[in-house]
């Protein structure tokens, strides 16, 4: 149902953004333009679209009901384009991760979903070719990240490399410091370390390492959804997001790309293993 309506939320964006004669499709990154003015930041709005398309692909898979499958195709068609169109490489990597791990588990039931995946990703590239496009998509190169993340690694050592800051302490980087101002870290993980050092991060690991490991489980048992949508969360919040574990952080998008699936699938994950449930189920 999420992505169903992000797909829709997603098409009305790429009319409204595009429709515009001062924005052309591979210059202008797409933004959720359902809220705020001005849209939705771009990276948002990728992240949006990279979980979306994860689970397309599953719902996408081939089966018996054909005008179900075909429907789903579209739903993907919208989101890929719209995850292409966001120029977000976090939630391009996230995409694939979770990509990855349904043709892991469903190989043969993923291929027609695959190839409309890579058919999508033809397309917009020959439109952004074919509209001059490409060069800013090229330039934006590395968008500062090297530097932000520099930056903060130099200045922490001895008891804040253990410790950290403190979840309470001021994250951001001055403007006169790189020659803009850096709202957060750009990676949930380097934040975790910077606030709760490496102690902090170890236990961030633990607890995904865990999760993951559910999730996997759950993907063995024949509904890999959820080690999907965890690997392309995972993987999307190496480059960018802030907290993950909290309710209160810049991007705010954290608790549905991993926290989510994270704990639907631990739950999933216990209530199998739980003594006496499948007796109660069988009885």
């Amino acid at each position: 149902g999420l992505a169903i309506l992000g797909a829709v939320v997603v098409l009305y964006s790429l009319l409204t953004f595009y429709g515009s004669p001062s924005r052309d499709l591979g210059v202008h990154r797409l933004r959720n333009m359902l809220v705020y003015s001005d849209g939705l930041n771009a990276v948002l709005t990728g992240m949006l679209c990279a979980a979306g398309a994860v689970a397309g692909a599953w719902f996408a898979r081939s089966g018996e009901n054909k005008a179900r499958q075909a429907s789903w195709l579209v739903v993907l068609a919208v989101l890929v384009f719209g995850v292409m169109a966001s120029q977000s490489r976090g939630p391009m990597l996230g995409m694939m991760a979770g990509l990855a791990m349904v043709c892991f588990f469903e190989r043969r039931s993923f291929i027609p979903a695959g190839l409309w995946i890579g058919a999508v990703v033809g397309l917009y590239f020959c439109v952004v070719l074919w509209t001059g496009g490409s060069e800013g998509f090229v330039e934006r190169g590395s968008a500062g990240r090297i530097a932000i993340y520099q930056w903060f690694l130099e200045r922490i050592s001895g008891l804040e490399l253990i410790f950290g800051w403190g979840f309470g302490a001021e994250s951001s980087i001055p403007e006169e410091e790189l020659g803009w101002f850096v709202h957060h870290p750009h990676s949930s993980y380097l934040t975790q370390l910077i606030l709760g050092g490496a102690l902090g991060l170890a236990l961030l690991v633990a607890v995904l390492g865990w999760s993951w490991r559910e999730a996997w489980g759950e993907g063995r048992r024949g509904e890999c959804l959820w080690v999907a949508l965890l690997s392309c969360g995972v993987v999307t919040l190496i480059v960018d997001g802030g907290e993950i574990f909290t309710l209160h952080s810049i991007p705010r998008l954290e608790w549905l790309m991993v926290v989510f699936p994270a704990a639907l699938a631990v739950g999933r994950g216990l209530k199998q293993g739980a003594p006496g449930l499948h007796e109660d189920e069988c009885s």
